[in-house]
């Protein structure tokens, strides 16, 4: 299989790309509400920031998992 760099939004059929990368904004802003509490309840209950960059670490894990995961081949029909 050969490499090649695209974007989740060049999966999409060229009518429904607009609506993909839309979609994909909407998710990651609706990801985002959630990340300052959670990490000034890690801050408060354990008085340090290292538990809060172990859970940035972790996503950033998680964030690498998810993208090496998709199928770049395959165009997804919205």
């Amino acid at each position: 299989m050969r490499a090649r760099r695209q974007s989740p939004s060049s999966l999409g059929t060229r009518n429904k790309v607009g609506f993909l990368g839309g979609f994909m904004n909407l998710g990651g802003n609706i990801g985002g509400i959630p990340v300052p509490v959670v990490v000034g309840a890690i801050v408060q209950l354990t008085h340090s920031t290292f538990l809060a960059l172990m859970f940035f670490a972790a996503a950033g894990v998680g964030l690498l998992v998810c993208s090496c995961i998709i199928d770049y081949e395959k165009e997804i029909l919205v």
